[in-house]
């Protein structure tokens, strides 16, 4: 009877202790694996930002489209494994949506931002705008269009970044002295015939495209009416 109590007493306790035994493994598992990642991806997620990777992807895109932007085709790129991407990206699309923020940040806002801090009057600040753009080889803008053919995020995208360049070129051309109507109506006329100017093969040097931009800026500021 005495044994028989003394083991029914016993149950409870060695059922108590596998409990905690159990326990403190689960701890001390969870710890080892969170050190590992942190041994073993924190360097890269450091080295190879958000930033990098948005880079490499603007470059493979640059060359191929958004066909060419993979996170394996990008890992090789940078020479690193893919692991390092999902410190940064949630999936693939979340890199893209980044590089339209990329693009829109340092072909849109960038430059008007620091084309205004060069202050100027209107017309120098258009003449400086104009010759920037005209500098540019147009292979991310054509690659961006060409997208936003099929890609409904890119479509809007690239709406909102035409009519910010187009409100922000009225301004100017308004600045120098026409009409609100007169400078919207010119200001269209003038970013069509940027984006034009990259598919016309008898203006392949950048230097006649910046004149082309110089002379149309010229003519475009000057008080003969476009429309009536």
């Amino acid at each position: 009877m005495n044994a028989a109590h003394n083991n029914a007493c016993q149950l409870p306790c060695i059922s108590m202790f596998y409990t905690v035994c159990m326990v403190v493994l689960i701890a001390c598992l969870r710890i080892g694996f969170h050190t590992y990642r942190m041994e073993q991806g924190t360097p890269q997620s450091e080295q190879f930002s958000r930033d990098a990777w948005v880079a490499a992807a603007l470059g493979l895109f640059e060359s191929g489209g958004p066909k060419a932007v993979w996170v394996d085709s990008i890992a090789k790129s940078l020479q690193i494994t893919r692991g390092s991407f999902y410190w940064h990206f949630a999936n693939r699309a979340d890199l893209l949506n980044a590089l339209l923020e990329r693009w829109t940040d340092e072909q849109t806002k960038r430059i008007i931002s620091e084309n205004e801090a060069q202050g100027g009057a209107p017309r120098e600040r258009l003449l400086r705008l104009l010759k920037i753009c005209a500098a540019d080889d147009g292979r991310l803008e054509l690659g961006i269009r060409d997208w936003a053919k099929e890609d409904g995020k890119a479509r809007a995208v690239l709406q909102g970044v035409d009519k910010h360049r187009t409100h922000y070129l009225a301004r100017l051309i308004e600045g120098c002295g026409l009409s609100k109507s007169e400078a919207e109506v010119r200001a269209n006329l003038v970013y069509l015939s940027w984006l034009g100017l990259y598919s016309n093969a008898a203006v392949p040097n950048v230097d006649q495209r910046i004149q082309l931009m110089v002379d149309l800026c010229n003519i475009m500021i000057s008080r003969g009416k476009t429309s009536e």
